[in-house]
Formats: structure tokens, C-alpha cells, sequence
């Protein structure tokens, strides 16, 4: 079952990942200067350093640090950029010892600190990676890019105000940031405020049409909002752009399962469990399908799936404690049921708005 965090840890690593390095426009221009400005001998290395793409990038940024040619801020940024690739490739320790050398390097290197900010994040160490963003803004307050990146962590660790003004101040400065754009719009999913959320997934989609995080998050605020035809085109269109998109496959899944089309929604969710056996959301969602088709066992063993990953997921509960009753295990069911209560006091409400009971 989708739920407000089920864009959940791994996704917004990858979020982190895929997104931390569209940079704001200023970014380019800054981008294109340095360029200007090598020594010729290494303009090759130096260009590359900023222009290539995954190891290719880290080959040509290591040899322009290696070349002797660049000294004190000018080393300091090819440190950054080697980062960044590191960070962007996973490779996050790696791409701290760059944004430490960049530090010693260059104290007042904002980019340095809002990329050991993003490893922070990354590897969910929020509160670290909020010291970080702070103090590349205190460095520059007109950084865009560290900006949007904090108020991801506030929207992370709940704190929906705080990450709406952190967006808020990006969007002031670039007023087509997707990435600022998408993750207000999660703010505003988040607190309810849905009319907000479409609008913002609208404009981060308008910017960009192949943004799967908006795509996602503007279905979920549909499904809130029960604009179910909405949701699954929505679904659709990532499942289209991003065929392997587990969490795309588990949505659509879902949508469809609480249209009353659990048997079209069948083949779905066991897409998502194929592409990503270890998903709990999406044995939720199956569980949650098969308990609307009657195959109960089925459902009961899909929960448990999900309750072994998740303990604390209280969708899974529910379904469990319910198919349990179905089957006539009445305190099995009445124990699941009031331990998904405990976690989520409306469990009950949501599951009859779908017609479950």
C-alpha cells in the first residue's frame, strides 16, 4: 500500500542521488568560468572533470588534481566535483574525503559542505546533515541548491513548516527548480494540503515531464483526493518512462485494487515484488489485493512478508488481523487489528473507505 512514507528510505536515497546533482542554473555558469579560467595544459582534464558522467568524470577530475597545476580554491572545486561523482555513484565515503579535502582546501567552500550534507542525508544521518546545509548557507545565502537540500531533511524528519520555507527560499531564487518544486509538493501532500501539492507536482512536471518523483508523488495526493483515474495515469506514465520502477508497479497496483479492480490490479503488484522482493509496500499492496479477491491464506502470508521487513507497518496489520478474522482465527485477528490501532489510530476509517471491512 502506498502511504505517506512509502517514498520511502530507498527511494529517497535515490532521490538524493538522482536529483542532488541537477543543480540550480547559476551552478552551470559558475561551471563554465572555472573552465575558462585552467591553465591550458590541463583544460582537457578540467572540462572533463566538469563535463563527463559517472567514471569517465572521476578519471579526468582525478588527473587534473594529480597534475600539480591547480592550487588553493581552483583544487578545492575539482575536490568538489570528484565528490559529487563519487556521491552520485554511491560511493559515499570516497566522496566525503573529497569534500574534506575540498574544506582544508577552501573553509568558505559552500559546495563542499552542502555535498557532505548530501552523504549525510543520504545515509540518513539527518541532524549531521543539517549542521552541513547551515553552514553552506551561512557561507552563501544566495545557495539555491543547499536551500532545497535542507529543507528535504526537515521534510524527512516531519517538520513540514520548516521544509516549505527552505523551498520556498529556492524557488524564490529559481522559480522552475523541479527538485524544490517536487519535494514542496511532498511538504504539502504531507500536511494535507493537497490542492497546493498538485499544484506544485504540476509545475515540477511542467519543468520536467520525465520527473518519476513528481509523477509519484502527484498520484499519491490523487489517491488522497480520489481522483483514482488521475492516480493510475500517473502510475502509468512512470511505469512507461521507468519500466523497472518497483514503486510505480506497487501504485498502480494499489489504485486499481481500491477501484475494485483487484484482479487487473494482480499482475501489478506482482511486478513490484519481482523487480523488488524486498518491499514492503509492495507485499503490503498484494496482501491488500488478495484479501479483496478472497484468497486469504494468500493475503496472510503476503502480510507477514511485509511485517517481517516492516514490523511497524500498520496497513499490514490491519489486512492480517482481518484476513485472520475471515478465516475464523478471531484472536489472532483481534490482536493484529488492535496493534495496527495503537500505530495508526484512523487504520480502520481507511480500510472501510475502500470497502473493507
Amino acid at each position: 500500500m502506498p502511504t505517506s512514507t512509502s517514498v520511502c528510505v530507498g527511494l529517497q536515497r535515490e532521490r538524493f542521488r538522482a536529483y542532488r546533482l541537477t543543480l540550480p542554473p547559476c551552478a552551470a555558469v559558475l561551471f563554465i568560468v572555472f573552465a575558462l579560467l585552467v591553465p591550458p595544459a590541463s583544460a582537457d582534464d578540467a572540462t572533463s572533470c566538469r563535463e563527463a558522467k559517472g567514471d569517465a568524470q572521476i578519471t579526468a577530475c582525478s588527473q587534473a588534481i594529480a597534475s600539480g597545476k591547480f592550487k588553493g580554491d581552483d583544487l578545492a572545486e575539482l575536490y568538489v566535483t570528484r565528490g559529487d561523482a563519487n556521491f552520485f555513484k554511491g560511493e559515499y565515503d570516497r566522496a566525503v574525503k573529497d569534500y574534506d579535502q575540498a574544506t582544508r582546501l577552501d573553509p568558505k567552500n559552500a559546495p563542499a559542505f552542502n555535498g557532505r550534507g548530501m552523504v549525510r542525508a543520504a545515509t540518513l544521518d539527518y541532524d549531521l546533515a543539517l549542521k552541513e546545509y547551515d553552514q553552506a548557507i551561512r557561507l552563501d545565502p544566495g545557495y539555491a541548491w543547499a536551500f532545497a537540500n535542507r529543507g528535504e531533511v526537515y521534510r524527512l524528519k516531519s517538520d513540514y513548516d520548516r521544509a516549505i520555507e527552505d523551498y520556498d527560499r529556492a524557488i524564490q531564487m529559481f522559480p522552475s527548480y523541479a527538485w524544490a518544486l517536487s519535494g514542496r509538493g511532498e511538504a504539502y501532500r504531507s500536511k494535507g494540503e493537497y490542492d497546493r501539492a498538485i499544484k506544485d507536482f504540476d509545475q515540477a512536471i511542467q519543468t520536467d515531464p520525465n520527473d518519476s518523483f513528481s509523477l509519484i508523488g502527484r498520484a499519491m495526493t490523487r489517491l488522497a483526493m480520489k481522483q483514482y483515474d488521475g492516480a493510475v495515469a500517473d502510475y502509468a506514465d512512470v511505469i512507461r518512462l521507468y519500466p523497472t520502477n518497483a514503486d510505480a508497479w506497487n501504485g498502480r497496483c494499489y489504485v486499481l485494487a481500491v477501484m475494485g479492480r483487484a484482479k487487473e490490479a494482480l499482475p501489478d503488484c506482482e511486478k513490484a515484488v519481482r523487480l523488488d522482493p524486498s518491499n514492503a509496500q509492495a507485499l503490503d499492496s498484494r496482501g491488500f489485493v488478495k484479501l479483496r479477491l478472497g484468497l486469504l491464506d494468500e493475503a496472510i502470508a503476503d502480510y507477514d512478508a511485509a511485517l517481517n521487513l516492516a514490523p511497524k507497518l500498520a496497513e499490514s496489520l490491519y489486512g492480517g488481523g482481518l484476513a485472520k478474522t475471515h478465516k475464523g482465527d478471531t484472536d489472532g485477528g483481534r490482536a493484529d487489528i488492535a496493534a495496527a490501532k495503537e500505530l495508526r489510530p484512523d487504520i480502520a476509517e481507511s480500510f472501510a473507505g475502500y470497502g473493507v471491512k
